[in-house]
C-alpha cells in the first residue's frame, strides 16, 4: 500500500449525511427510518455524529426534533460550535422540502461507513505485519474475524436491509449450510477469508 493511498480521505458522502439529518429535522417520522439502519458512528463528520446523537437523546426524552430543540441541547452541553454552529444547523434544511425518499441517502451512508471500517481493518493488519511482533497466523486470524464481523453486521441488517439482499436470508443460510465452500460474493483471493465471509457481498 503506497503512501499516497494512506493519505487519501476515507470514503464518505457529506451531502447524503446532510440530507438525512435535514430530513429528520423537517419530518420526525424520518427518524425511525434512519435509526433502524444507522448509528451515530456511521456518520463521517464529527459534527454530524454529534447532531444525530442529540436527535437520539431528544426522542428518548419524548421531545420533538427541530432546529430549536437541537440547538438547545447543543448549547446545554456546550457543543454547539462543535456541531458547526447555528448557521450550519439551519443550512441542513436547504433543499430538504423536495426530498421525498431518504432511503437512498441512508444506503449511501451505510456503504461509506462499511468501506471505512474495511480500510481500518486493512490499516491495522498492515501495521501489525510491519511490526512483526506476532506470528503471521495470529494476525491473519484477527483479520479474518474482523471481516467476518463486518459480514455478520450486513447479514443482520446493520448495513444491508433484508429486502435488498439478492437472496432471502433463510435461503442464503440454507445454501451456505449445504454448500459450505461456495462463494456468493466477490472472492478476495484469500481462501480462509472467502470461506468465512462467503466473499465480499454487494452493498
Amino acid at each position: 500500500m503506497s503512501t499516497q493511498t494512506l493519505e487519501r480521505a476515507l470514503p464518505h458522502n457529506i451531502d447524503a449525511e446532510r440530507s438525512v439529518l435535514g430530513a429528520v429535522l423537517v419530518n420526525n417520522e424520518n427518524y425511525y427510518r434512519v435509526i433502524e439502519n444507522l448509528k451515530p458512528e456511521d456518520f463521517y463528520l464529527d459534527g454530524h455524529r454529534l447532531i444525530f446523537r442529540k436527535m437520539v437523546e431528544l426522542i428518548e426524552k419524548s421531545k420533538a426534533i427541530d432546529l430549536i430543540t437541537i440547538q438547545e441541547e447543543l448549547v446545554r452541553s456546550s457543543q454547539l460550535e462543535a456541531a458547526g454552529g447555528i448557521s450550519y444547523l439551519a443550512s441542513l434544511l436547504d433543499g430538504i422540502p423536495h426530498l421525498v425518499n431518504i432511503d437512498h441517502y441512508i444506503e449511501f451512508i451505510r456503504e461509506k461507513s462499511l468501506l471505512r471500517q474495511m480500510v481500518n481493518v486493512a490499516h491495522k493488519v498492515m501495521a501489525e505485519s510491519f511490526d512483526q511482533a506476532e506470528p503471521a497466523e495470529e494476525i491473519l486470524d484477527r483479520a479474518e474475524q474482523a471481516l467476518f464481523d463486518l459480514s455478520e453486521k450486513r447479514l443482520r441488517g446493520g448495513f444491508v436491509s433484508v429486502k435488498d439482499m439478492e437472496l432471502p436470508a433463510t435461503k442464503l443460510l440454507e445454501k451456505l449450510y449445504t454448500e459450505r465452500e461456495m462463494i456468493t460474493g466477490v472472492a478476495t483471493g484469500f481462501r480462509d477469508i472467502d470461506r468465512l465471509t462467503s466473499g465480499m457481498q454487494p452493498g
